[in-house]
C-alpha cells in the first residue's frame, strides 16, 4: 500500500493475517515501491512501514520453502531475490526509512539493517529466531554487521534472544525511539526536507563506499540458505511450523 505525504513515498506493509511476513507478492511491492520512489525527481525517501504492534516477522512460512520440495533453482533465486532488494536498499540515491511498532523478527530485521534510518516505538521487539530451526538469518547477517558490527550481529544469531526498543537503540539497530511514531516521522521528514538532496546522496554515496561491498556476500549468503534448507532435521521443524503456524505468530 503506497501514499505520498511531503517528499516521501510511504510503503505500507499489509498483511497483517501472515503478521506481516515476506512472501514473493510483497518483494515484488517493496521493488516496485522503490522504483517509483527514484522515478519522481522530488521524492526525497521511501519509507517502511508496518501495522500496529506488528513490523515484519520474516520469510513467510506458510507455503514450502524447502530445496527439496521447490527445487534448488527455486530456492536460490528467492533468497537472491530478497538479498538484492536489501542491497538495492543500500545502493540507493533515496534515502530508506523504517517506521517500525511491534514485533520485528528474521527477514523484518533484515529491512532495519538495511535502511539508512530506523525509528521504533517503546513496544518494538526484535530477535532472529532462525537457530531454534537448524537455520541462521544468513541473508540478513551481511547487512546487520554492517550497522551493529561483526560480534554484535554474532551474538543476536547464536542466542535469538528478544530485544526492546532501548536495547535496540543501544545496538544501533534502530536510530530512534518514541511514543508517537507519527510524529517522529514528522519530525524526520523535516529534516531531511532542510538539507540539499545532492548532500543526502553524496553522503549516503561516499559512506556505503567505505564499507566492504555487499555484492561480495550475496553467493555465500545463497549457498549457505540452500545447504541449511537441505537439512532433514531443519526441513522437520519448518514444516511443522507450517502446520501449526507457530512461526509468525511468535
Amino acid at each position: 500500500m503506497l501514499r505520498r505525504r511531503g517528499r516521501a513515498l510511504i510503503a505500507t506493509l499489509n498483511r497483517l493475517e501472515a503478521h506481516n511476513a515476506l512472501d514473493g507478492a510483497t518483494l515484488d511491492a517493496l521493488n516496485q515501491a522503490l522504483d517509483q520512489a527514484e522515478a519522481e525527481a522530488d521524492v526525497r525517501l521511501l519509507v517502511i512501514a508496518g501495522q500496529p504492534g506488528v513490523f515484519c516477522t520474516g520469510t513467510d512460512f506458510t507455503t514450502p520453502v524447502d530445496a527439496t520440495t521447490l527445487g534448488p533453482e527455486v530456492v536460490a533465486m528467492a533468497a537472491r531475490r530478497y538479498y538484492r532488494l536489501l542491497a538495492r536498499f543500500a545502493a540507493s540515491p533515496r534515502l530508506i526509512v523504517c517506521q517500525i511498532d511491534g514485533r520485528t523478527q528474521a527477514g523484518g530485521i533484515g529491512l532495519a539493517a538495511a535502511c539508512d534510518y530506523a525509528l521504533c516505538t517503546p513496544r518494538s521487539t526484535f530477535n532472529l529466531p532462525e537457530v531454534r530451526l537448524g537455520l541462521i538469518p544468513a541473508v540478513v547477517l551481511p547487512f546487520l554487521i554492517q550497522r551493529i558490527g561483526w560480534q554484535r550481529a554474532y551474538t543476536l544469531t547464536l542466542t535469538a534472544r528478544m530485544l526492546d526498543a532501548p536495547q535496540a537503540l543501544a545496538l544501533g539497530l534502530v536510530d530512534e525511539v518514541g511514543a508517537d511514531s507519527e510524529e517522529a516521522l514528522r519530525r524526520l521528514l523535516l529534516t531531511f526536507d532542510r538539507v540539499p538532496m545532492t548532500a543526502l546522496n553524496a553522503a549516503k554515496t561516499y559512506s556505503q563506499a567505505l564499507r566492504p561491498p555487499l555484492s561480495a556476500t550475496e553467493d555465500q549468503a545463497v549457498a549457505q540458505i540452500m545447504a541449511l534448507l537441505s537439512d532433514p532435521t531443519a526441513l522437520e521443524m519448518i514444516r511443522t511450523l507450517q502446520q501449526h503456524g507457530l512461526w509468525q505468530q511468535g
